[in-house]
């Protein structure tokens, strides 16, 4: 008998063996040669986008057509705070656009022989006005405001759309033969785009598109035109790192002939706040979207 015991327990611990090295080795895999190795995957930056005003003010100039006695506008920014001290210079045409010619109206609203001032070269000029809150305007002036602001852009498919809220340009307006446009130059003093009528309904008035420099991308095409109010192309100014851009009010005082009305006399028209805003836009450019009019960017 106990040998047939001995014989019984003697199988039960082999099969009890048995399955430990079966459960070893079911839970175990071969290990084959392999090797690992890794690369730098670069780093993800994010961009910038930046709008700054520079002072609290504007600075007011007339800039009439028929004043012969005025001067280039150079604002002394060391006394003015307003900016760098530059010539403003329109673009090619832009005189004709806002005055209008020969008996055509401009898009001030009267004929050619009013409007805004140049000289040969396309300068703006006038001068400047010391306290805007005595200067009374009549039929056939034209002055402008000027503000200046930063723009910084950082970001290789960067663009952004600069607007005005013109709601709360005009806190006031009771003059009904004044006509507001809109014109912006850059850091160098020349015209962005074209002039833009200012739509006192609009909280963003589209006035123009800047770009980021894209030098870190080797490969892909520069977003560099969209198509003014005329459809005509305009080169997208670059803001590299920081720059700086004027944007002018201008104010025209239509004359309506030797029947105007006095209903405009003693009148003011109070002017509010310069709010512009700056807001990246994947389309309108050339690359985004085919170069689309800036009013439907």
């Amino acid at each position: 008998m106990e040998n047939k015991e001995n014989a019984r327990k003697k199988r039960q611990g082999a099969i009890a063996v048995a399955a430990g090295v079966a459960l070893l080795l079911g839970g175990s895999s071969y290990a084959l040669w392999s090797a690992t190795d890794s690369v730098d995957a670069g780093q993800v930056i994010s961009g910038n986008l930046k709008l700054e005003a520079a002072g609290d003010s504007s600075l007011m100039a007339d800039i009439s057509a028929d004043r012969f006695d005025s001067s280039n506008l150079n604002f002394d920014s060391d006394t003015t705070e307003l900016g760098p001290a530059i010539n403003f210079t329109l673009t090619d045409g832009q005189k004709a656009i806002y005055n209008g010619v020969g008996l055509s109206n401009g898009i001030d609203g009267d004929g050619s022989s009013y409007g805004l001032h140049i000289d040969q070269d396309n300068v703006l000029v006038g001068h400047l006005i010391d306290d805007p809150t005595t200067w009374k305007m009549v039929p056939g002036d034209t002055v402008a405001s000027f503000s200046y602001f930063t723009v910084t852009l950082e970001g290789d498919n960067l663009v952004a759309k600069l607007t005005l809220d013109a709601t709360a340009l005009l806190e006031d307006e009771k003059n009904t033969d004044m006509v507001y446009t809109v014109a912006l130059f850059d850091t160098d003093g020349k015209q962005i785009g074209a002039f833009t009528p200012l739509d006192t309904s609009k909280e963003a008035l589209p006035v123009a598109v800047f770009r980021a420099p894209s030098d870190g991308q080797g490969q892909g095409a520069e977003d560099d035109w969209y198509r003014d109010s005329k459809n005509n192309g305009v080169v997208v100014p670059v803001a590299d790192g920081t720059v700086g851009v004027y944007i002018a009010v201008l104010a025209h005082f239509k004359d309506t002939g030797e029947n105007q009305k006095l209903d405009n006399v003693n009148v003011t028209d109070k002017l509010g706040a310069i709010t512009a805003n700056l807001t990246q836009v994947r389309g309108g450019t050339d690359n985004f979207g085919g170069g689309e009019k800036l009013e439907d960017i």
